[in-house]
């Protein structure tokens, strides 16, 4: 199988279509996409570290001072935690995680336009604490990227206004 000759631990791929897995593992191809390109952004833009694993792992400080995980599968204290460290059972990967790793192939290699490079939030209402709340962002200094192709209450994304 293709995972055995990745990497998972540090590669590019290996670390991404670990975040793909633990973010998206319940959603369709579609939001697997989304959460590769908003990642794949992230570490092409001057805002967030240079790497697929600086920025999966990176920490910011929220409005009430508080250290936070960017992408919560990352923090050690989340449901999906165990997910993200490891998304093979007993050596084998299911096919949520397949297309994991197919996302996060096709997105290292450049062939994910699901948005444009400049859309970096996204944040999941369904999965928010309350369900379908919204994080604490500025939304009006933000722009919804959204594609029609993806149910908003699955995922929400977003990019900085010009």
């Amino acid at each position: 199988p293709i995972y055995e000759a990745i990497d998972l631990t540090s590669s590019d791929i290996g670390v991404l279509a670990r975040a793909i897995y633990a973010e998206a593992r319940g959603e369709d191809e579609e939001g697997k996409k989304l959460v590769a390109k908003v990642i794949e952004n992230r570490v092409e833009s001057k805002r967030f570290p240079k790497s697929y694993k600086g920025v999966v792992e990176q920490k910011a400080k929220n409005k009430k001072g508080v250290w936070v995980y960017q992408f919560t599968s990352a923090n050690p204290n989340d449901n999906n935690y165990d997910e993200y460290q490891e998304p093979l059972t007993d050596g084998e990967a299911s096919e949520a995680f397949i297309k994991s790793l197919q996302a996060a192939i096709n997105t290292v290699n450049g062939f994910n336009y699901i948005v444009d490079n400049e859309t970096i939030l996204y944040y999941s209402p369904k999965s928010m604490v309350p369900a379908y709340s919204e994080p604490g962002w500025n939304f009006s200094i933000l722009e919804e990227t959204t594609p029609e192709t993806i149910d908003k209450k699955s995922f929400r994304s977003f990019k900085y206004k010009k």
